[in-house]
């Protein structure tokens, strides 16, 4: 499995010229099976869009959050800090599942989204980006989740939490500006029986 990519800086689940939406075969899945579900991508230009990257992920992520009380913080801090103790809030997330599905990109012939080749007068797009086609186009993805894999769950009102979510992204070029553009949702999961 490959490490998780950090997400772009410049990520945004809105773009003027370009929408990504995500949406699942099943409200439920079982551990042992598939995810599957469909990523639409909708391009809304005539011409001067650019397309990149297209990828849907699915990532596993566990995490802790705890709160240390005020009365904690205050005996804490004179104790061993008196001057100043800047955190009340402690969390840890980590990712235990990550599996990537590439529509598009470098190595990776263009898809339907997309022209093979620039437009007669058109502004040259970045490397590895394609002229947009306009509409809508779907593409469809499948998950296999390992049978161990426990179900989705959240532990004293988001104390502790185990969460499987499908993030979608598309990178896309319009008038010099790179962005990419996300959605994501989140899987509810159970564990398989037996």
């Amino acid at each position: 499995m490959a490490a998780a990519r950090p997400e772009s800086m410049n990520a945004t689940p809105v773009h003027a010229k370009a929408r990504v939406s995500l949406a699942f075969s099943d409200p439920l899945f079982v551990a042992g099976q598939h995810v599957t579900g469909k990523m639409e991508l909708e391009c809304r230009a005539d011409k001067g869009l650019g397309i990149g990257l297209i990828k849907t992920e699915l990532f596993a992520i566990q995490g802790v959050h705890y709160f240390v009380s005020i009365l904690s913080i205050a005996i804490i801090s004179r104790l061993l800090c008196p001057a100043e103790l800047t955190s009340r809030d402690h969390s840890a997330t980590s990712t235990f599942l990550h599996m990537t599905r590439c529509f598009q990109g470098p190595s990776l012939p263009p898809s339907n989204a997309v022209l093979p080749h620039p437009l007669p007068g058109s502004d040259p797009l970045p490397p590895d980006y394609f002229p947009a086609r306009k509409g809508i186009t779907t593409f469809f993805f499948r998950f296999p989740i390992p049978s161990s894999s426990p179900a989705s769950m959240e532990f004293v009102k988001g104390l502790a939490r185990l969460k499987y979510e499908v993030r979608a992204s598309v990178d896309v070029s319009w008038k010099g500006e790179r962005q990419t553009v996300v959605d994501r949702k989140e899987v509810d999961l159970v564990e398989a029986v037996g």
